[in-house]
């Protein structure tokens, strides 16, 4: 009794070349569109605008009111003992960078103080909202969809970013530096920085 072997069943070499060739752009593709995630990011970095209040006194009497004494030194304002002369314990750079955009704004388009106040937090949310688009890319195409969705999570409705991406402290813009620092990290590599990615320092 001849019994015939069975004969295996022949791989596709070929195609499964093609998925192998095609698995590491799959892999990188956002849960979501890069112009979702930006649109997402800035309509809830606006809301904070509108309605989150100032949580912070030393916002109003070191940053705002600063800041409409530099734009309207003539009229009713005025600055804290930190940013007088005789101390200087503050510097007054911070606040002219913020000024510049305001100051067409209010002194040629002769635009209200409520609408420059508004005008410059959703600035601030603008800004927030597309330095967390470009580290999103960066931590997707790095790390992959699913730390880029934990990412676009605690970033766009936690508590703490509702609170600093629209406020008037220096904290809050070295964050918007530190989204663009870690968005930038992939295009150092690329520009051949890893020397300096690399650095180990002692213990």
């Amino acid at each position: 009794t001849n019994r015939k072997t069975p004969k295996m069943p022949e791989l596709n070499t070929a195609r499964l070349e093609n998925t192998s060739q095609k698995s590491p752009k799959t892999q990188n593709q956002p849960f979501l569109s890069l112009k979702t995630i930006t649109l997402i990011f800035l309509f809830t970095n606006i809301f904070s605008a509108l309605f989150n209040g100032i949580n912070d006194c030393d916002e109003t009497y070191n940053y705002w009111e600063p800041l409409h004494h530099l734009l309207f030194p003539s009229k009713t304002s005025f600055k804290t003992w930190e940013y007088d002369s005789k101390y200087a314990l503050r510097s007054w750079f911070y606040l002219f960078l913020h000024s510049l955009p305001i100051y067409i704004h209010s002194h040629w388009l002769k635009v209200g103080h409520a609408v420059l106040f508004q005008f410059l937090r959703v600035g601030l949310a603008a800004c927030t909202a597309m330095s967390q688009a470009f580290c999103f890319k960066n931590i997707n195409n790095k790390f992959g969809p699913n730390i880029s969705k934990l990412f676009f999570f605690f970033s766009a409705f936690s508590a703490g970013t509702f609170i600093s991406s629209t406020a008037f402290i220096p904290s809050s813009f070295c964050m918007i530096l530190s989204y663009c620092f870690l968005g930038c990290c992939s295009v150092l590599q690329r520009l051949g920085a890893n020397y300096f990615l690399n650095l180990k320092f002692p213990s």
